[in-house]
């Protein structure tokens, strides 16, 4: 995300500055929730898959790749 924020990604262009701050946000929160969880991060799969898409909100790429792979 920060990558394509700081590289003007034409994909972004479509989102909102409030729903970039969401993304952005659902990611932070991925981070923290695997940082939290230690070895034990099985635990959190919903929780942290959940950010994740929240996270790819918008980014046709990125949910694509989500499509292709398996869960």
């Amino acid at each position: 995300m920060h990558k394509k924020v700081a590289l003007n990604d034409p994909a972004l262009q479509d989102l909102s500055k409030p729903r970039v701050l969401l993304n952005w946000s659902s990611y932070c929160e991925a981070a923290l929730l695997l940082l939290g969880s230690g070895n034990h991060f099985h635990t959190r799969n919903d929780d942290i898959r959940n950010c994740l898409l929240a996270a790819m909100h918008g980014l046709p790429e990125l949910q694509e790749a989500l499509r292709r792979t398996p869960s």
